[in-house]
């Protein structure tokens, strides 16, 4: 994502920035020329922006971390006044201070510290998500923040949002139904009102025109958020968009009775010319990955789209999800996410999936964002916690099952490393464990910690 082509023209050059319609990312000159500028290059580009992400993951602790170093520390405040009280009760048994009694009290303590004082503990759970980091990268899950492998772990509202995370985000055109102009007079205009426009519903509409769009024929274009297109066509007031868009302009409008999907209205001069059917097609995994979610044991999942409630409420019947809202503006969606976030339980935390750039507020406003990369914008990127390389849902319970079982195994290691400390720290203190059993509790659970760590590679297989 570093190159963007600034003009293609098969007769001249196009100067740069003349074109409005001609900013496209991944574009083929097939014939002619074409103008073109680099605008990052090295680390400044986007793989560059995630190597440099996959460097700095170590770097932040995760709650379960920084737990683990404040238990450390007490615990050992904790051992070094065990230690010097079972010093100072040998050398009270042997009754003087000879320089045999005070070397055998001291190995006794000194045996006791090696074997009990956690210093190790955070660096096992450390190594562990390490580990995990490195098994979601190979299947093309990129974790940008080490935070995000505990916090997806512990997941239990999973949010999406639909179109080009559900859905391919290709729109076709299944339906033209005219009223008082043809179907030709109807998709000629809505491609002209959407011509300047690079969203995908745009763009299905000026594929079903065909034709060539003459761009001297608009006067003025005015983007509405939320609503649609008001331009100047002809010399015409045009409203290209939803029935939101035409209500507040006084016009009457119908929908769609015959096919499901997003419906576009067109009005000329307040006179509803009619409507064209817009839809897209649902990713074929995507039933699969809220399934799987479902099984794994995801108390809800959640659907925000900003289609009409028709629309999302069958997309979102058709995939299983639990609660569906619809008719979103990006501020909308973070309502839903900030309500949702006030009503989880202390204990789990929520997950949002998208990829557009209006997902990008959302993802960082919930405790792990996760963005599409393979179609996600730079911004909902940047925003995320873990980038899915691929563009495929099912990608996403993979991801949850390798950090909920990484997070498995880091508790595992926690508790057989406190556990063996403590019955070492216990035989020490009756004078049966001496120093090879001290060094054993040390460093032997270290090496034993890891090898069972390494099992974190395999999961996901």
């Amino acid at each position: 994502k570093a190159l963007k082509v600034l003009g293609v023209n098969n007769e001249t050059d196009v100067p740069l920035g003349d074109r409005k319609n001609m900013m496209y990312m991944g574009s083929s000159v097939v014939y002619g020329r074409g103008k073109a500028v680099v605008t990052a290059t090295g680390m400044d580009t986007e793989m560059g922006k995630i190597a440099d992400a996959i460097d700095k993951t170590e770097d932040n602790q995760t709650p379960l971390q920084i737990k683990l170093n404040q238990l450390s520390r007490v615990l050992t405040y904790l051992v070094l006044g065990i230690c010097a009280a079972v010093f100072a009760v040998q050398i009270a048994r042997a009754g003087g201070f000879e320089f045999e009694a005070v070397l055998d009290s001291f190995m006794i303590a000194v045996s006791l510290a090696v074997a009990a004082i956690p210093e190790g503990l955070a660096a096992v759970v450390t190594m562990v998500l390490s580990i995990g980091v490195t098994n979601m990268s190979k299947r093309n899950a990129i974790i940008r923040r080490l935070t995000a492998v505990e916090t997806l772990g512990c997941a239990q509202i999973i949010c999406s949002d639909k179109t080009g995370t559900l859905t391919h985000g290709s729109f076709n055109v299944p339906a033209v139904h005219p009223r008082t102009i043809s179907e030709a007079q109807l998709l000629d205009i809505a491609a002209l009102s959407e011509s300047s426009s690079n969203h995908p519903i745009a763009e299905s509409i000026i594929r079903s025109h065909g034709g060539h769009i003459d761009t001297s024929r608009i006067g003025f274009i005015e983007e509405i958020a939320g609503q649609g297109i008001k331009a100047i066509i002809d010399g015409k007031t045009v409203l290209a968009g939803n029935g939101k868009l035409l209500s507040d302009a006084g016009v009457q409008w119908h929908g769609c009775s015959t096919h499901v999907g997003t419906t576009i209205h067109i009005a000329i001069d307040g006179v509803y010319c009619g409507h064209i059917v817009i839809s897209d097609e649902v990713k074929a995994d995507s039933g699969e990955a809220i399934s799987r979610l479902k099984k794994m044991g995801i108390a809800k999942t959640v659907m925000l789209t900003g289609d009409a409630d028709k629309v999302g409420k069958a997309v979102g019947e058709q995939l299983g999800f639990d609660e569906v809202y619809t008719e979103l503006l990006p501020t909308g969606k973070a309502e839903i996410v900030e309500r949702l976030l006030d009503e989880k339980p202390s204990d789990s935390t929520f997950a949002f999936v998208g990829d557009g750039i209006n997902d990008a507020p959302v993802l960082a406003l919930a405790d792990v964002g996760i963005a599409m990369g393979a179609l996600g914008s730079d911004a909902a990127i940047e925003a995320a916690d873990i980038v899915l390389m691929e563009d495929k849902p099912s990608r996403l319970p993979l991801a949850i099952s390798i950090a909920k079982k990484t997070i498995a195994i880091a508790k595992q290691n926690i508790v057989f490393a406190l556990g063996i400390k403590l019955i070492v720290l216990a035989l020490g203190a009756l004078g049966i464990a001496d120093m090879w059993m001290a060094v054993f509790a040390d460093v032997g659970v270290s090496v034993l910690a890891i090898l069972n760590a390494m099992r974190a590679l395999r999961q996901g297989e």
